[in-house]
């Protein structure tokens, strides 16, 4: 529950609906290989969900403070991505998967059992990285893209 209070209360700081991600402007491209939009609303959905278990583990820890910039750079990444603001996506996503890398080293060095439980974060943090770097090369160098 307090994943998903965060994300709405990131969505609400952002100035964007909290409960929908409004992908109109994304629509209009060509999208990559392997992916759907429809799939990437449900998988986040679920990884919103999942936030949980690895979110139980970072009580009491340093690591804390970590996770609320990471989380907070992954909603900001949504926001950059359907407003078509990609070359931002590629910084958010790096900085979302560095975040969680220092968090994974972290608990390898001390509990290696919970340091799994992070690794779908990233992924998708990986994911993210290569849905802007594709949409970075295929659109903004042209004029497809709306300011």
């Amino acid at each position: 529950m307090v994943n998903i209070n965060l994300t709405l209360m990131y969505r609400m700081i952002q100035q964007t609906s909290p409960f929908s991600i409004k992908l109109h402007r994304i629509k209009q491209y060509e999208t990559p290989y392997g992916t759907s939009l429809k799939c990437m609303k449900i998988m986040f959905s679920m990884l919103v969900v999942y936030m949980g278990f690895p979110l139980a583990c970072v009580w009491g820890t340093m690591l804390f403070p970590l996770y609320l910039i990471h989380w907070f750079i992954t909603i900001l990444w949504w926001h950059y991505f359907v407003t078509c603001q990609f070359k931002k996506c590629i910084y958010s996503s790096t900085a979302s998967s560095v975040t969680l890398l220092v968090c994974i080293q972290y608990f390898f060095e001390s509990y290696r059992s919970v340091a799994y439980m992070w690794m779908p974060l990233l992924w998708w943090s990986c994911f993210a990285m290569y849905l802007s770097i594709w949409y970075t090369k295929s659109y903004v160098n042209t004029n497809l893209i709306l300011p």
